[in-house]
């Protein structure tokens, strides 16, 4: 399905696709937040494709399993005391993946809650922490199993890869600089891999 830039476009090609598609961005600017993914899709962008929340709050929601989400800007979710708002929040999927995905100014980057089999690959994380109070991370796991955290570049975030609760995940080849607390930060998190990392 290919989607032009235009209000709400991408909203209603996910309303409009079957399981299995994909969703070919155009380049330009979309101007859309909080686009629940809850059936397989693969969503790609073409070079120039930039989504941006201004500040209105998460970009994509990820409730299916099966996603694939890569190659795409997303920017601007805005930050907030009371909801966690990421540029791709995962909750309770299996095998989800962002690849080559440049993320600016997001509070939480890659966001994933009770997932498992999910890839995070060669994405560029670019926050804009000022204080750890008013901040997120770069790619978050809480509660996850066998993710797969590989050759991204994360800067300017409270952490730069955190994981909570967090097994069987291999963390690889990865940059993470420039953060306000801890480049890689994992608590009670076990049975876990962590290669060739700066």
């Amino acid at each position: 399905i290919r989607v032009r830039p235009a209000p709400g476009a991408i909203r209603t090609a996910l309303t409009a696709a079957a399981p299995g598609d994909t969703l070919a961005l155009d380049a330009g600017l979309f101007r859309e937040y909080s686009l629940t993914v809850a059936k397989p899709l693969t969503i790609a962008g073409a070079r120039g494709t930039v989504i941006t929340a201004q500040g209105r709050g998460a970009i994509f929601l990820v409730t299916a399993d099966h996603v694939t989400i890569r190659g795409l800007t997303l920017r601007e979710t805005g930050f907030s005391y009371i909801e966690d708002r990421a540029a791709v929040k995962i909750i309770k999927s299996a095998w989800a993946r962002c690849e080559d995905l440049l993320i600016e100014r997001s509070m939480f980057g890659v966001y994933f809650s009770r997932s498992r089999h999910g890839i995070v690959r060669r994405c560029r994380i670019e926050g804009n922490a000022v204080t750890e109070s008013n901040s997120g991370n770069g790619i978050h796991s809480w509660y996850g199993d066998s993710l797969l955290i590989e050759d991204n570049i994360v800067h300017r975030h409270r952490d730069g890869v955190y994981l909570e609760f967090t097994r069987h995940t291999l963390v690889r080849g990865n940059t993470s600089e420039n953060n306000l607390r801890y480049g890689l930060h994992f608590m009670f998190s076990d049975d876990d891999v962590y290669e060739y990392n700066r």
